[in-house]
């Protein structure tokens, strides 16, 4: 994927298009937002989680035993992905685990257009940044 490259503050790496920017959230610490530019189609939300933890993929799993997920493997990143739908919202969850290290990630978009072709692209636009995801 081309682009520009994000060095995040909290020991990531992620390249994004050149149109996205990051924006300031004021209320959640540890944690990136982006969104894209010329035409928002929803907001991104990277946060790495600092912990400590023998079996990344064991943890993530017993966090969703009631959550109904899909287990992919991107070349470097373990993937644990899910949705929900909240009153006017839909929320995109990814779980990460690049190099030992868990990011939690996820896409809000408006549910009334939850399943228009221009949303499903979206997210496939959202996944292809995500798998450039690397820890520092």
């Amino acid at each position: 994927m081309s682009g520009q490259n994000f060095n995040s503050e909290f020991g990531y790496s992620i390249i994004l298009p050149g149109n996205w920017s990051e924006y300031e959230l004021e209320d959640e610490k540890n944690t990136n937002g982006f969104f894209d530019t010329s035409g928002w189609t929803g907001n991104l939300r990277v946060t790495p989680l600092n912990i400590e933890i023998d079996n990344p993929t064991e943890f993530i799993k017993s966090e969703l035993t009631e959550t109904y997920f899909k287990e992919l493997n991107w070349e470097k990143i373990k993937v644990f992905s899910y949705s929900e739908a909240l009153d006017d919202l839909c929320i995109y969850y990814w779980y990460l685990i690049e190099n030992s290290k868990i990011y939690i990630c996820s896409f809000t978009i408006d549910i009334g257009n939850k399943e228009t072709d221009k949303n499903q692209k979206e997210l496939m636009k959202i996944e292809d940044i995500l798998k450039t995801l690397r820890t520092k």
